[in-house]
This record gives C-alpha cells, structure tokens and sequence, in this order.
C-alpha cells in the first residue's frame, strides 16, 4: 500500500501567496499533495508538474484531473534533467502580469 504524506503543505502553500494567474513550477510531483493544493487555486495560471516515475505520474493524475485538466502539465522528466533547468530559468523572464517561481518540494513516503 502507498501512502503519500505532503510535508509542511499548508506552510508551503501559505508561503507561496499563490496568485490565480501564476506560473508554477514543482519539480518533484510525487502524488500531487502540494500540487493538488497549488492548482485549486488557479484560474488561468499554469502548474508544470515534473516527476520521472510512473506510479507518479499515475497517481497525480488521479488527484490534479478532477481539480483541472487544463491548468496543469506533465512532463515525465528528473528534474536535474538539464532541459528542466533551462525550462524553468525561462520563467524568470516573465512578463510582469507573471507570478513565476521554482517550486521544489520533499516528501516523505511510507509503503
């Protein structure tokens, strides 16, 4: 059985002041507890969700879909994946209208 237990996710949360128009970007998805959290909050932000394993990428499907479809996108990548990197430094050359942050969380897992 997998439990998944989002670490300090309502400081997390309250810390991030999450703007309904955002960009935000978490690096670790995992089960999607921070994201999940994050994504409720968006009108017409963006949430771009990285995670490189699979039950992941099941799993945060599962809870990011019935929140919103189209705020949020997968990518299937490790997030020290250079690619990423240079991904998410774009953000930093946002409009102003743009909240944009790098968002990288730990978490802790029991199975």
């Amino acid at each position: 059985m997998y439990i998944h237990k989002s670490v300090l996710l309502n400081e997390a949360i309250e810390g991030l002041n999450i703007k309904p128009d955002g960009i935000y970007v978490d690096a670790t998805t995992g089960g999607g507890g921070h994201s999940s959290h994050i994504l409720s909050k968006l009108t017409t932000g963006h949430l771009y969700c990285f995670d490189q394993d699979e039950y992941a990428y099941t799993r945060s499907k599962e809870v990011l879909d019935p929140i919103s479809k189209e705020n949020y996108t997968f990518i299937k990548s490790n997030f020290v994946n250079p690619s990423i990197c240079v991904f998410v430094l774009s953000f930093f050359n946002c409009s102003s209208n743009n909240f944009c942050i790098f968002f990288l969380f730990s978490s802790s897992c029991i199975s």
